[in-house]
């Protein structure tokens, strides 16, 4: 009996789960694909996440998380354990509008084959962000508009080894400004002519996109593997720009200057795709450097706007005149990229992306800018801001442009150009140039035994600055099997984090004012060295403040799985928790976890005495850097960490659950001596022999477990430890017991030193042998909760569905009366009590009915 003492007026409830005679739930069908899928998500979503598949909003507000996606991921993972199929199961949302133009997920369509990249169900994407298209309009979507697919919203595509996938986009964006001077003056007499300084800033905008697939695995892949089926790639992209200023709104970023969109779509049909070609287990294995056959990519230079000259008076882009000479405006520009990217082997879609991303918004002015002029330097800065004594209008450096036009040597400069336009005299060289504009302001000016005499009324400066910024960005693939949102690239909402294999720098614009002596980064196309981090690798988490960079950690990612060949997913299997811990996850490197240590509750690095955030390491690793408004915590994802499959496995069991609960063991049984009997003739993994090297595979002998043994006798005394630990001492599901350390992680079977022995001697399924026969044999207790809403009291309690459990009350927990059966709904059952102050104490327990 579990009992939970509440703090009501007159009431105490104790709630009980009493074990009797019931039938069996029928099993889900895995022959329905499709129906396996919609309920199995369906019910993790609710259960973990309290969202509704049948209605979940993706605008105005967008509940499709990485979190979501990564409940989808694991229903089709474990459905394609328990087929056969070549190729993995593919399903695409489907979508629904109402009155309001409020956008929902309404269920989801089984993708079996295609006709080609003109089937409508590749059809180009919207923009969720602005679905104008949804006036009025019915229910489905499909209906009106055929087949309906949303950037950023993906399609759920089964875990399959030895398949191509995505692997990273690209996107370097340059702005180059020029800035040219014009100097007028009233008279051709320089004592008495008024001078004045004009300017014009000249700005045009370049983008290089760059998509990379991979198969990352050894083997080539044939098309006469897939009985001749030809392999095809295909990229659509689109990529839209504006610019604006502080003239408009940047928190809107309304679309001053609108540049026409660039769209393009290319693909590229394969007989033989090469594989990685990792090679064998050596001492290098960490470090080993893919075949560079084995990428597919493909890269567009856009020109994308020929250059317009800006006008400070109108703040917009006009006729290219000069003006009077005032400090540039702030220069703001967006690009928001638009992928649409998938490979099919024949007919049949084997990897999809639709991305809304990268979103860039940057201001042009902050990289433009140079250090403050100092007047004892020996540098020339031409984009210093600083003000020329004092009048704001005058930056230091048009004053360091005119001072260069003047003086072409001695006066040190990075970034511009110097006319090629031959002066009266003949001369095209800098310091003819500079002798003709000195002229300007005399009456002759003397050079090399030449007299300059300029009887010009206007004259441009010589020299004029130039300077290109550029962002660069790169959406990039931890583990190859996860990369369907902007998260699982590196980034939240468009925000990546990494490039040229080095760290994000927080959205900082750089500059180059020479491409040739400082040249732009160029993107990689292996990921080896950046966000790619299978074990042993370190990777990009090295780069992030606060995070645990240890390439050796089982907390977040599966042992001795060194690249894609390593994983051994199960296939063709029986509904049985036996194998779960074998099923990828969706988060990198990673399947479901059975182990103990929570990398959510790391605080301190001993080994190095630096602080370490078990969340920050987590939203890291997986890329999921959406803070809480609210809070600015990482709350979405912390509901995917790892630790959240201990209740996972709860839900799946009770939900697929084909054993007769009466064969199964109480998880809160209080006996250890019952617990060592129940581990009696379980099979541990046990390491034979050191591993301290790559070179020598881990070697295991399994042996049986005999309830007599000191080992059975240390975990069946952790279990209750670790139960009395918790609220109300009981264990809330059977994957509370995988918070016992020495079913897993320190298994009394394994041996875990030295250090290297974990790193490279100990494998995820030897660690999880334990729990992975235990966890069937298991049954939860019916636990109840209880609150007070709106003057009732609310009543629920877990079970398994298909069962019949009696609710029964009782004033002195010896008579017990029924008050009504239930039959669980997705693993609860509930009732409403109206509080009654003139009543005493009552006791309420759930009993589970023969």
């Amino acid at each position: 009996m579990s009992r939970l003492n509440l703090k009501l007026p007159l009431f105490l409830l104790a709630l009980t789960f009493t074990a009797t005679i019931g039938t069996a739930a029928p099993p889900f069908d895995t022959a329905m694909p499709l129906s396996f899928f919609t309920n199995v998500a369906g019910r993790l979503l609710s259960s973990e996440l309290h969202v509704n598949l049948s209605h979940l909003q993706i605008y105005p507000t967008n509940q499709y998380t990485p979190s979501v996606q990564r409940l989808l991921q694991v229903t089709a993972n474990i459905l394609d354990s328990e087929n056969t199929n070549a190729y993995p199961s593919v399903f695409r949302p489907l979508f629904s509008a109402d009155a309001s133009n409020n956008v929902f997920i309404i269920g989801y369509q089984q993708v079996t084959n295609v006709s080609g990249p003109s089937d409508p169900l590749l059809a180009a994407p919207y923009d969720a962000t602005s679905p104008r298209i949804f006036a009025g309009a019915t229910n489905p979507l499909a209906d009106r508009y055929g087949p309906v697919n949303f950037y950023s919203i993906p399609w759920v595509i089964g875990s399959k080894r030895n398949l191509p996938n995505f692997n990273q986009m690209s996107l370097l964006t340059t702005a180059t400004v020029v800035r040219k001077l014009e100097l007028t003056r009233t008279s051709l007499n320089p004592s008495s002519a008024i001078y004045a300084t004009n300017q014009a800033y000249i700005v045009w905008v370049t983008n290089q996109l760059g998509v990379t697939f991979w198969n990352s695995y050894s083997n080539a892949i044939t098309s006469a593997q897939f009985n001749g089926q030809q392999i095809t790639v295909v990229i659509s992209d689109g990529l839209n720009m504006c610019m604006t200023n502080q003239w408009h709104s940047f928190q809107d970023w309304p679309l001053h200057e609108n540049y026409s969109p660039t769209n393009f779509s290319t693909n590229m049909v394969l007989n033989t795709w090469p594989g990685a070609g990792w090679g064998n287990i050596g001492a290098s294995l960490a470090t080993q450097t893919p075949q560079a056959e084995s990428f597919v990519s493909f890269s567009w230079p856009l020109l994308y706007q020929s250059p317009l000259v800006y006008n400070d008076t109108s703040h917009d882009f006009g006729g290219g005149t000069f003006e009077p000479l005032s400090e540039l405006d702030q220069l703001g520009l967006i690009i928001t990229n638009y992928l649409q990217a998938y490979i099919l082997i024949g007919n049949q879609v084997v990897d999809y992306v639709q991305l809304r991303s990268p979103i860039i918004i940057g201001g042009i002015n902050q990289a433009l800018v140079d250090p403050d002029y100092n007047t004892g330097g020996t540098t020339f800065y031409q984009w210093s801001t600083n003000a020329y004594n004092s009048n704001p209008e005058i930056p230091y450096g048009v004053v360091n442009q005119l001072h260069v036009s003047g003086h072409p040597s001695g006066a040190p400069v990075v970034g511009g150009v110097w006319s090629d336009a031959a002066t009266p005299m003949g001369d095209i060289s800098p310091a003819g140039e500079a002798a003709f504009f000195n002229g300007f302001f005399t009456r002759t000016f003397f050079y090399q035994g030449k007299t300059y005499a300029n009887q010009e009324l206007s004259i441009q400066a010589p020299f004029t600055p130039s300077r290109t910024v550029y962002s660069a960005y790169l959406l990039q693939i931890n583990d190859p099997l996860v990369h369907y949102t902007v998260s699982d690239l590196g980034g939240q909402y468009g925000v990546p984090t990494t490039w040229a294999n080095g760290p994000y720098q927080n959205g900082v614009w750089s500059h180059s004012d020479d491409p040739l002596a400082e040249p732009l980064p160029i993107p990689p196309i292996s990921p080896i060295g950046g966000r790619y981090q299978p074990w042993g690798h370190l990777g990009q988490l090295a780069y992030s403040a606060g995070t645990d960079a240890n390439p050796y950690n089982v907390a977040y990612k599966d042992p001795l799985v060194w690249n894609p060949d390593y994983w051994n997913f199960p296939t063709g299997q029986a509904w049985n928790l036996g194998w779960i811990g074998q099923v990828h996850r969706g988060t990198p490197w990673q399947t479901i976890y059975l182990k103990s240590t929570n990398v959510l509750a790391y605080t301190w690095n001993a080994t190095n005495a630096s602080p370490i955030v078990g969340i920050n390491t987590w939203a890291n690793w997986t890329g999921n850097l959406q803070a809480d408004d609210n809070t600015g915590q990482y709350i979405d994802a912390a509901k995917s960490a790892p630790v959240t499959d201990w209740h996972l496995v709860s839900v799946l069991a009770a939900m697929l659950n084909t054993n007769d609960l009466r064969t199964l063991f109480s998880v809160n049984n209080p006996d250890p001596n019952a617990w060592t009997v129940e581990l009696d003739g379980l099979t541990a993994l046990t390491n034979t022999a050191l591993t301290v090297f790559q070179s020598i595979p881990p070697q295991f002998s399994p042996i049986v477990i005999s309830s007599n043994s000191a080992q059975a006798s240390v975990i069946a005394a952790v279990i209750q430890s670790t139960k009395a630990g918790l609220p109300g001492q009981a264990f809330h599901d059977i994957g509370g017991i995988l918070a016992a350390p020495q079913l897993t992680v320190q298994s009394p079977f394994l041996d875990l030193s030295p250090i290297s022995q974990q790193e490279y001697g100990i494998s995820d399924q030897a660690y999880e042998a334990i729990p992975s026969q235990l966890l069937p044999l298991l049954r939860a207790d019916s636990i109840g909760r209880v609150s007070s809403v709106s003057g009732e009291l609310h009543v629920e309690f877990n079970g398994y569905d298909g069962q019949a459990y009696a609710i029964q009350v009782s004033s002195d927990l010896v008579n017990w009366a029924n008050i009504n059966t239930n039959f669980p709904v997705d693993g609860v059952f509930q009732l409403d009590v109206p509080i009654m102050e003139s009543v005493g104490p009552q006791f309420y327990r759930s009993l589970w009915l023969p």
